[in-house]
Parts: structure tokens; C-alpha cells; sequence
């Protein structure tokens, strides 16, 4: 936190301790005292939970079909929900990236915070749900 006195120092005299307090209420009463509007991100922080829990919906229907309880199956299944948990926490991690490139395309600028924040899951989600093999591939322009 930076005080005024700070800010006063700051600005090498350019501006007084009382100058700067009329100008910060003066900010602040123009915003109507909306100082933490929500954000693409807050929408990610509420989701989060809900795409941790959807994975491990799907590691538990995967648990109850298999049927066999020998070793390399307990294996797998513990290496899978490793996966499962993984593959939640890269959703959201690649959901917070696209959600900072939104910041640099002026398309979003009149989209809505949870759109920004559902679009960006929804695209992470399908990015990295699907096999390598089945990514489409960038096609070269022909010159």
C-alpha cells in the first residue's frame, strides 16, 4: 500500500498531499464506488470447483465399470484419477492464459465477464480433451 505522503514524495513536488485525496475521491465518486467490478477471472475462481468436480464425476463412472480388482487394475485406475486431477488443473490453467490473451483482442471489450470466462473454459476443456491425433491441424497459405 502506498501512502499519500508517498505518492506526494513521488511526484517531486509536482503535486501536495491535498491535491492527490481530491483527486483519488474525486476517481472514486466518477466510478460510483464500483472499485472491484467482476472479472473474467472471479468467474474462472467460481468455476473452478464445478470443472474439479464434473472430472471427478468422470473418474467415478469410471471406477464403477470396471469390474476387475486385480493389481495392474488398481494400478491403472490410480495412475488414471492422477490424470483426471491433472486434467482439471490444465483446464483451468489454460482457462486463466486465454482469459489474459482476451485482454489483447479488442473484440472482447463489450463481451461480459462470465462470457470471456465461459468461453475460455469451454475452449481449454475441448483443446485438451482431445487425443493429439485429432487436433486440427494449422493449414500452410498457399502463396
Amino acid at each position: 500500500k502506498i501512502s499519500i505522503t508517498m505518492m506526494a514524495s513521488l511526484s517531486q513536488g509536482n503535486f501536495r498531499e491535498d491535491q492527490i485525496s481530491k483527486m483519488e475521491l474525486c476517481i472514486i465518486k466518477s466510478l460510483r464506488w464500483h472499485l472491484h467490478p467482476p472479472t473474467p477471472f472471479l468467474y474462472l475462481a467460481v468455476a473452478s470447483p464445478l470443472i474439479e468436480d464434473d472430472i471427478e464425476d468422470d473418474i467415478e463412472d469410471d471406477d464403477q465399470s470396471s469390474s476387475s480388482s486385480d493389481i495392474t487394475n488398481d494400478h491403472y485406475q490410480v495412475a488414471h484419477r492422477d490424470d483426471k486431477n491433472n486434467n482439471a488443473a490444465n483446464i483451468i490453467e489454460l482457462s486463466r492464459y486465454l482469459i489474459e490473451l482476451s485482454v489483447c483482442d479488442g473484440f472482447f471489450v463489450d463481451k461480459s465477464p462470465s462470457s470471456v470466462a465461459r468461453a475460455a473454459i469451454a475452449l481449454a476443456a475441448e483443446t485438451l480433451r482431445l487425443p493429439p491425433r485429432r487436433r486440427p491441424r494449422r493449414r500452410r497459405r498457399r502463396r
